[in-house]
């Protein structure tokens, strides 16, 4: 219409852009990052904090895919047994009581300001237990009845009011858009205490993801709520994608709320009352206007639906569901998906890619421009991410679409938080007028000295004279952006093991078993199809000119560790194990090895002898792995168990080509490849390595003399050691002696590992790697949702359950061509979960899977030790 008026086909206009007023000097805390329309990332830090929010946005779209993916259970879960929640918080009555808003918030200043910033690098289950009331909160804060309570009352509010909130914006009125906060108590209260606390004249629109990420979200959630009852009609809030079930199961809200109120009944009521009653009521978007509607604004989380979508069919969704996530797009309806977009969708420049769901459909300047018409809208105001540029607010599609994003430094990136004012404006009737606010809230400790008179007005705000420099936070969100990169980094290692050994492997024509550093990094970037962030990587690993690939992806692992289960449920370093074993053996008779490991004597070894023999030598290997490692010879094999298979297994299946001397000689480089050559004639010829040394072992003493081995060499393989010299026989007895202890003798470990053939290796090393607990860590949030599906009040499962939940996630698995769990292998993923009883906490055990960086933790094993050891001396 304004454009119309002046006969234009174009408005240029500029967003106002200020730091919230603060009167102390900004070289303090804030630096340069506050001089709003200059700041910018320290340098160390823009381009982790890129691959930080990439590794986000990669995993949360892999869990969107996997979530749309699954078949739930059809099961009517039992409604949450409320019972008798206890009550007694010291803070109940401040809660509960009308009016009492803004000393509610100087509480929580006050109960909170020890507490810790949020624990970027640890896992994103955990991340809301990142406070300091663990298991006492409700005797020290606020108790479950009265959070229940003031849910109960909100939610009356809630499921009264539509999809799309329609709000008046008044000649002299503002209202404060504020985009994600994850819990980030501090932010919010720095917000408040700046801009002011919410009125007729100054009203707040929250654009969902209050929980998850943080600490603090349940006291974010609280104060609005008495902000909203305090201040009727001047607090609104949206739904974002993690107030869902099975992301805020995932992210961070399910363990602060047990982590405050137990493990017990307690925190799993509340959750299930937030997740699957309360939740579901928040509204959808809000559609601002000024009363003449001159101009309106479309506020939603995430962004547009694809297609000619209006406010009214918004209007006309059915938004009460527990999870917009879990509602596939490949059954479901139009609407599901429309749902879903509003909550997920990003912008993007340029062209729709061709498959684009799991995080929603991402929108183009075109669906911007073609929504705001077909709507009669001026702008699209969002959240849901970090504008790539750092800053609090940022805009894009020819200013169309408003990004707002409120929590400061999220994820360690350090970007700042915004706040995005909009108010009417009599200079151009036809826009209103925008301002952006930029900030980054200090620590709670500062936070508490800057904030202690309860929300004072910014004028008399003052700072605290000691705290952390802009210097120490921002080499802090380096580290902790980094972290985020390599843990998404080690999940694709993991997830992609056997394709990146099979690239590398091609790559090493010679089997030197090593690769160069560049080289290294070439094969995972085009593999695993990450291009940037390895050069922090290789320097944080220590990654020399060349690298022992196997050892190198050995390295990573996924591991769980229960306390509760004992020896059980530890995971050990299988490879490792292997390797003691095979060097303790190496130069171990031939027929007392035979006799270790097939106890009846039939040439095969079944799973008793197998773990016997495991028993015999000392190795403490877990019930389950154990089965896990005996799967995974068959599965190379593809028949039953021989004592040949387990000899060579045990002789090939190494992270170190070996633990002995180099040869004497320097003739290693041929006599390895004639040792080859051997192995593959004696496979063509009768391809029984284990008769072929007792064969050869002409004085039966179980091992080969310098004559047996040149004797037999020449009566069997002529065509390859005819032409071989006296020295050259003694340079290739050097060689094999060599793969063990050596001794003038070669045992048949030395043996078989001198002579087995490089496919066999792979394909042992391979199915080795192809670790059993990969699929379940990679499906743990899909594996939590079934499960939850059956009673989301409880974290405990049958063992029926659990294994039903395996069975789907199987089913996912081979549906994308992935190599699905044996029987025995999903066997053994519930004897290590279940406990005496058969049940399965199950929410407790997905939490306890890693990936870790085993070199990393024997380093800091070893140096803790070193400690101890010096300590000890001194």
């Amino acid at each position: 219409q304004f454009c119309q008026q002046k006969g234009s086909t174009q408005v240029h206009f500029s967003l106002q852009k200020s730091p919230l007023a603060v009167t102390w000097p900004q070289a303090k805390y804030a630096g340069t990052a506050l001089q709003v329309g200059k700041a910018s990332a320290p340098a160390c830090h823009s381009s982790l904090a890129q691959l930080a929010m990439k590794a986000e946005t990669l995993t949360e779209d892999s869990l969107c895919d996997q979530l749309q993916g699954m078949s739930f259970p059809v099961v009517q879960a039992p409604a949450p047994q409320l019972g008798q929640l206890p009550d007694g918080g010291p803070l109940d009555t401040l809660l509960l009581s009308p009016g009492s808003a803004r000393q509610l918030a100087g509480q929580m200043l006050e109960v909170f300001k020890n507490d810790p910033a949020p624990n970027w690098g640890c896992f994103p289950a955990l991340v809301g237990q990142c406070h300091s009331k663990h298991n006492v909160y409700g005797k020290q804060v606020f108790s479950p009845r009265a959070v229940h309570a003031m849910l109960s009352q909100a939610e009356d509010i809630f499921k009264k009011q539509p999809n799309v909130l329609r709000l008046t914006v008044d000649e002299g009125s503002k209202v404060v858009l504020l985009g994600d906060t994850h819990g980030q108590l501090e932010d919010v209260l720095w917000i408040l205490s700046n801009i002011g606390m919410p009125s007729e004249r100054l009203v707040y629109v929250v654009i969902g993801d209050i929980v998850d990420r943080g600490g603090h979200a349940l006291e974010e959630l609280l104060l609005l709520l008495a902000l909203m009852r305090d201040a009727p009609g001047c607090v609104h809030i949206l739904r974002g994608n993690h107030e869902d079930s099975s992301i805020a199961a995932e992210y961070g809200f399910k363990a602060e709320l047990e982590s405050k109120f137990g493990f017990g009944p307690e925190g799993r009521v509340l959750f299930h009352y937030f997740t699957q009653v309360f939740f579901p009521k928040l509204p959808l978007a809000a559609l601002l206007a000024d009363e003449k509607q001159t101009w309106r604004a479309f506020v939603v989380h995430g962004g547009i639906p694809s297609g000619n979508v209006t406010v009214e069919q918004i209007d006309r969704l059915s938004r009460f569901v527990p999870s917009a996530t879990s509602l596939c797009h490949s059954r479901g309806t139009p609407e599901d998906r429309m749902l879903h977009n509003l909550l997920w969708s990003d912008p993007i420049e340029g062209i729709l890619p061709q498959c684009a769901w799991g995080r929603g459909q991402p929108f183009t300047a075109i669906d911007t421009k073609q929504f705001c018409q077909a709507n009669g809208v001026s702008y699209l105001i969002r959240a849901h991410q970090p504008p790539p540029n750092l800053q609090g607010v940022f805009m894009q599609h020819e200013n169309r679409c408003i990004t707002v994003f409120s929590a400061s430094n999220y994820g360690g990136i350090g970007n700042l938080a915004g706040a995005l004012i909009l108010s009417c404006n009599s200079a151009t009737p036809g826009f209103p007028r925008l301002e952006a606010k930029e900030f980054r809230a200090p620590a709670w400790p500062q936070l508490f000295e800057a904030l202690r008179n309860v929300f004072p007005s910014s004028e008399q705000v003052g700072f605290p004279k000691q705290g952390r420099g802009p210097a120490a936070k921002a080499q802090e969100g380096c580290d902790a952006s980094l972290v985020q990169w390599e843990q998404y980094v080690m999940e694709q290692i993991c997830r992609n093991k056997v394709a990146l050994l099979k690239a590398l492997t091609s790559i090493d024509v010679e089997d030197t078993g090593k690769i160069s550093c560049e080289g290294l990094t070439k094969v995972f970037a085009s593999t695993l199809d990450i291009p940037d962030g390895w050069g922090e990587l290789a320097r944080k690993w220590g990654l020399g000119a060349e690298v022992s690939y196997l050892a190198f992806l050995h390295n990573f692992q996924i591991t769980s560790c229960l306390s509760s289960k004992g020896a059980d449920c530890t995971h050990v370093d299988v490879f490792e194990c292997m390797t003691q074993l095979r060097v303790s053996l190496s130069d171990v008779q031939c027929h007392t090895l035979l006799r270790g490991i097939d106890k009846n004597k039939d040439g095969k070894v079944t799973f008793e002898e197998f773990s016997s023999f495991l028993a015999s030598n000392l190795l403490d290997i877990p019930v389950w792995q154990t089965a896990a490692l005996y799967e995974a010879l068959y599965t190379a094999l593809g028949r039953s168990i021989a004592v040949e298979d387990v000899c060579m297994a045990l002789s090939l299946i190494s992270t170190r080509p070996a633990h002995a001397p180099k040869p004497k000689s320097n003739a290693s480089s041929w006599a390895k490849r004639v040792a080859k050559q051997i192995g593959e004639a004696l496979r063509l010829w009768e391809g029984r390595w284990l008769t072929t040394f007792q064969r050869w072992d002409a004085n039966l003493d179980g091992y080969l003399s310098f004559e047996e081995l040149q004797a037999s060499l020449l009566r069997e393989v002529p065509e390859i050691v005819n032409t071989l010299t006296p020295a050259d026989f003694l340079d290739l007895m050097d060689y094999i002696d060599c793969q063990g202890l050596q001794n003038q003798r070669i045992s048949l470990m030395e043996f078989l590992r001198a002579i087995g053939p490089r496919d066999v290796k792979q394909a042992l090393q391979m199915a080795l790697l192809g670790e059993v607990l990969k699929p379940v860590y990679l499906y743990r949030p899909v594996l939590k949702s079934y499960l939850l599906s059956f009673d989301p009040s409880k974290n405990v499962a049958t063992s029926e359950q659990f294994m039903a939940a395996l069975r789907e996630m199987n089913r996912q698995l081979l549906s994308q061509g992935e190599l699905a769990l044996s029987e025995s292998q999903l066997a053994c993923v519930c004897e290590m979960a279940a406990d005496s009883s058969g049940k399965v906490q199950f929410c407790s055990f997905l939490d306890s899977l890693r990936v870790v960086d085993m070199r990393a933790q024997r380093d800091k094993h070893k140096a803790g030790l070193m400690s101890l050891c010096a300590s000890l001396s001194f």
